[in-house]
């Protein structure tokens, strides 16, 4: 535990040196946009696997301490999103069994907009993901029963939501409720990851007085068409606990609207190739195996939230035609992080899974060609 909390330290500090140092530099003093948060949350292992009930015998407690920029209105973008806040986050947390699961440690960027204000008063949602080290992983013969996690290094992902309220320009408090998962993205079995589900106090102290907030002509949106082609290529271990890693690939073409300026919807076509399908059909003791079953094709709706040249994007499937023949999982799912590089070039990672059961990671190159 104090290994981890000097570890803690020296990356507090460097955080508050690269801000100081980047920001602090220009004309303006930058600091009346940061404030430093610390947070205190407290709450439990959402049970997901039954096998993993018995596992669990303390609460969750974490300690959250983050930098937090606050944006004033330099462009449209900021004033659409409510002046949203950007910030790094350094979390340190028990997970529910100090002798198998251990402990973690994460630090993320984090992304947090407001949903309403009403004078002193913020009703926030906040969400980041980052990287999560834990201090104990499976092991066949020194930690067997953690059934979770195989092993130390792991992708951290929060979701978080709370109210704030402003006591002072320089001191704030604030409460709401946070979801925290982490998982080694089907990298390294066993994979299953933990979510942990946790009620939140914290206090955040401004050294200086916030600029004040600049409102901008937001012009009258246009609905556009646009359709994209997009190639993702990753990576899995077999659940099946094979020691090769197997390579994936998706080819999708999608019909996309951007609805409003900040939300587009979509409609796709998606073809997967899935090299690790005869190891787990062999294991999982499937059907006979046939080499067309490493081909899976479907259809896919999406819904994206756009900020600037970022993108974060969440699509539902159904398999049609070629189909997963592993486990009969009927309906696919994934999470992707988009950023334009050009207008049509964008590049993106993405994690594929059959709702709550992650597949596997991809990056991707996507063309994208405007009405």
């Amino acid at each position: 535990m104090r290994q981890i909390f000097k570890k803690i330290h020296l990356l507090l500090i460097l955080i508050i040196l690269v801000l100081s140092h980047s920001r602090l530099s220009s004309q303006h003093d930058k600091l009346q946009n940061l404030r430093f948060q610390a947070e205190y949350q407290y709450g439990f292992i959402l049970p997901e696997y039954s096998n993993l009930n018995y596992l669990v015998n303390a609460p969750v407690r974490s300690l959250n301490f983050s930098v937090i920029k606050q944006s004033f209105g330099q462009t449209s973008w900021e004033e659409l999103y409510h002046y949203p806040s950007f910030g790094l986050s350094v979390f340190l947390t028990t997970l529910g069994n100090d002798e198998v699961n251990g402990k973690e440690w994460a630090i993320y960027p984090f992304f947090r907009f407001n949903i309403l204000e009403y004078k002193r008063f913020s009703w926030f949602v906040q969400t980041g993901i980052g990287f999560g080290r834990v201090s104990k992983k499976f092991d066949l013969e020194t930690n067997y029963l953690n059934i979770t996690t195989g092993s130390k290094n792991n992708i951290h992902y929060n979701l978080k939501t709370g109210f704030e309220y402003k006591i002072t320009n320089q001191l704030r408090l604030n409460a709401g409720i946070s979801l925290d998962h982490f998982s080694n993205g089907n990298t390294k079995e066993p994979n299953l990851g933990l979510n942990s589900f946790t009620s939140i106090v914290g206090v955040a102290i401004q050294p200086k007085a916030p600029q004040e907030k600049i409102k901008n002509q937001l012009g009258a949106h246009e609905v556009k068409n646009s359709l994209e082609l997009s190639y993702r290529f990753g990576g899995k271990r077999a659940r099946a606990l094979a020691s090769s890693y197997f390579y994936t690939s998706t080819v999708s073409l999608a019909l996309q609207r951007n609805v409003y300026r900040a939300f587009h919807i979509g409609l796709g076509i998606d073809g997967f190739y899935d090299s690790s399908t005869e190891t787990e059909m062999i294991a999982a003791k499937a059907n006979p195996y046939k080499s067309s079953d490493d081909f899976q094709t479907g259809i896919s709706i999406s819904q994206a939230i756009v900020y600037n040249k970022l993108r974060i994007i969440f699509q539902e499937g159904v398999y049609l035609g070629l189909t997963y023949k592993v486990k009969r999982h009927p309906i696919y799912t994934r999470g992707t992080v988009s950023y334009q590089i050009t207008e049509p070039l964008s590049v993106s990672i993405s994690m594929k899974s059959h709702l709550h059961v992650l597949d596997y990671p991809e990056i991707g190159i996507n063309y994208r060609w405007q009405q």
